[in-house]
């Protein structure tokens, strides 16, 4: 009753004081004021998120009153609102479990069979593959291997991918989430392996030594990520990965105590990628060097420089 008062003073309020409503109905035992209440909400205006909420709660609802073709529906809508992969994956795969409920097994496979090939980074798509192959459906090596990866599930990934190179060449997009799953493992050198099969199909040579790179350097293997990474530069100066192949270069080269190459590498960035995100960060840290070499004027020089040329960067401020 004090919702309903509350509603009748703020009409705009519907779409956040009707599900209370629906609740209190619910604990009463009276689905259908509770429905009635729940239809309110969604015809009142609200911000997005909130509306994706009351159709979850409702679908949730619709689920224990074993109306599944309406959860479906909810389902569906919540899937047209949302912005982001991982709800859209995870709303194929709750419709699809309503379909299963339902008795609709064909409908239900479909669903998660469109979650594995359209939302693969969703962890309920891997549920929807288990399922998947469980039922014994034929499941694209590819798209299963994508989704095995993003759930962290490495060595099903790797059986996946390995049978999709089989059937295509090498130099696959499969050899570089085989790389990454390799890695995953801790197996450095067997995702280097795979990373050389990329690189075998033209025009991945760029991004093979990019990936080896901070592959390498995530291993702790900095020895190596440097030459990757200036190998790089050197080879690829137009690459698309050139600008970052200098700046992480530059780091590595100061966190070795190698001064003056790193202080090299920061003016290279400055002057060959203005653009680079990272450059007014590199100006600033070859100022910082000039100062740590005892060069305040030559430091100075610099840092007026970077709050002239990038004022609106935070190193610029």
């Amino acid at each position: 009753a004090s919702y309903a008062r509350y509603l009748e003073a703020n009409p705009d309020m519907a779409a956040y004081v009707q599900p209370l409503i629906a609740r209190c109905a619910l604990q009463e035992g009276d689905a259908a004021a509770a429905f009635a209440a729940y239809a309110a909400a969604l015809d009142a205006p609200a911000d997005r998120l909130t509306e994706i909420e009351n159709r979850e709660i409702l679908a949730e609802v619709y689920l224990s009153e074993s109306r599944f073709a309406d959860a479906v529906a909810q389902y569906d809508a919540i899937h047209d609102l949302a912005v982001t992969e991982n709800t859209r994956g995870q709303m194929t795969y709750r419709a699809g479990s309503a379909l299963l409920l339902a008795g609709d097994t064909a409908a239900a496979y479909e669903r998660f069979l469109a979650g594995v090939n359209n939302y693969p980074r969703a962890y309920e798509s891997y549920l929807g593959l288990v399922a998947l192959i469980d039922a014994g459906y034929d499941v694209s090596q590819y798209q299963r291997g994508l989704v095995d990866y993003y759930a962290g599930a490495y060595m099903p990934a790797i059986a996946a991918f390995e049978s999709h190179l089989a059937a295509n060449p090498a130099g696959d997009q499969a050899n570089l989430y085989l790389a990454w799953s390799y890695e995953g493992l801790g197996n450095t050198d067997a995702a280097l392996a795979q990373l050389e099969q990329y690189a075998t199909a033209e025009g991945n040579a760029a991004r093979a030594l990019a990936e080896k790179a901070a592959l390498t350097s995530r291993a702790g293997r900095d020895d190596e990520a440097l030459s990757a990474y200036l190998e790089l530069r050197e080879s690829y100066p137009e690459s698309e990965h050139a600008a970052e192949a200098t700046w992480q270069a530059a780091l590595l080269q100061d966190a070795s105590g190698a001064g003056a190459e790193a202080l090299e590498l920061y003016w290279a960035l400055v002057e060959e990628h203005p653009e680079y995100e990272q450059a007014p960060r590199a100006l600033f840290r070859a100022g910082l060097r000039e100062w740590q070499n005892c060069d305040s004027a030559e430091a100075t020089g610099i840092w007026q420089r970077l709050a002239a040329a990038y004022p609106d960067a935070d190193y610029g401020a």
